[in-house]
């Protein structure tokens, strides 16, 4: 459900939903989202926006995603924002040692966000409010089973019946189904030449799916790692298949050819609506997936170094 709201001369907006059960909604402006909302049939909210301060009545899981986002954005500014800003400044000089100090640093910062994110998300008064499932964009499958499982149980005892309920048992089936020890799933998508390409005719001792976008500078910072590994063990077994989550064919073949990608680049160019990205849970990116021989993910969001030292583990020379 998309509405176009009119803000009056006195700053003020109205809206009435029609709802026959609690939903998830998002206010944007300009095309970025500022604001999440649970809502209920029967709410009644007000919301005071004043600069960067939200104050929220009548919905208290509202209230929660409010903390919720306001927590995050304080820990993206300590952990996150240094490391990306820093990795972005040493891109424009060239440094290759300092570009891969940080390259480091940003998986170092990432892994910190997320578990400071975690133990928030953990408090019993969110894990058990509808607004928990607004955190589930950023489970880590591998690490977060024991957080889904109780969320979902919260959900299926509390809600059951909702469509928020049927889409939380999605996501939780589907973040199991890229753990770690999985086979990955079958795919199929579209070449830069405008071929079918199904994941299921690529015969190599490993598979790296590698998902990027060409407006992405942490993508294109580990760009010239991806060359190199590629260079060095594609006669030893390993082939690279990167999905784009591009939108702009323009612009995702520009960058192929720009970052000299040689191996096999494919994309539905439909964005964060990609199903290939949905398929394997993407919410963010850079995202990977390392696969064996018989297509069971062995390794996850490996970058710079991580890369190369696994690929050296299981590949020697």
């Amino acid at each position: 459900m998309v509405k176009k709201l009119t803000i009056g001369t006195d700053k003020t907006f109205d809206i009435t939903l029609s709802l026959k059960e609690p939903a998830l909604f998002s206010l944007a402006s300009k095309n970025t989202v500022f604001l999440h909302l649970v809502i209920k049939p029967e709410d009644n909210i007000q919301l005071k926006i004043a600069g960067q301060e939200i104050i929220c009545t009548g919905s208290i899981e509202t209230q929660y995603l409010i903390d919720y986002e306001s927590y995050r954005k304080k820990i993206f500014n300590k952990w996150l924002k240094p490391a990306y800003d820093s990795s972005e400044a040493v891109d424009k000089i060239g440094d290759k040692v300092r570009i891969e100090y940080w390259r480091q640093q940003e998986v170092y910062a990432m892994d910190q966000y997320k578990s400071a994110l975690n133990a928030w998300a953990r408090q019993s008064f969110f894990i058990h409010s509808l607004a928990a499932i607004h955190h589930s964009l950023r489970w880590n499958p591998d690490k977060d089973t024991a957080l889904m499982d109780t969320v979902l149980a919260a959900y299926k005892k509390n809600y059951s019946g909702y469509l928020l309920t049927r889409q939380l048992e999605n996501k939780v089936n589907r973040a199991k189904r890229i753990a770690l020890g999985a086979v990955a799933p079958i795919f199929q998508s579209t070449t830069m030449e405008g071929k079918i390409f199904e994941l299921r005719s690529v015969k190599s001792n490993y598979i790296l799916l590698d998902f990027w976008a060409s407006w992405c500078p942490p993508c294109r910072g580990e760009s010239p790692t991806l060359v190199r590994v590629y260079n060095e063990y594609k006669e030893k077994g390993l082939e690279i298949v990167s999905i784009s989550i591009d939108e702009d064919q323009k612009k995702w073949l520009k960058a192929i050819n720009k970052d000299n990608y040689t191996w096999i680049n494919v994309s539905d160019l439909q964005g964060w609506k990609s199903e290939t990205g949905n398929l394997y849970g993407v919410s963010s990116i850079p995202a990977s997936f390392l696969l064996d021989a018989q297509g069971r993910i062995v390794a996850k969001n490996l970058r710079g170094k991580e890369l190369e030292n696994k690929l050296r583990e299981l590949m020697p020379k």
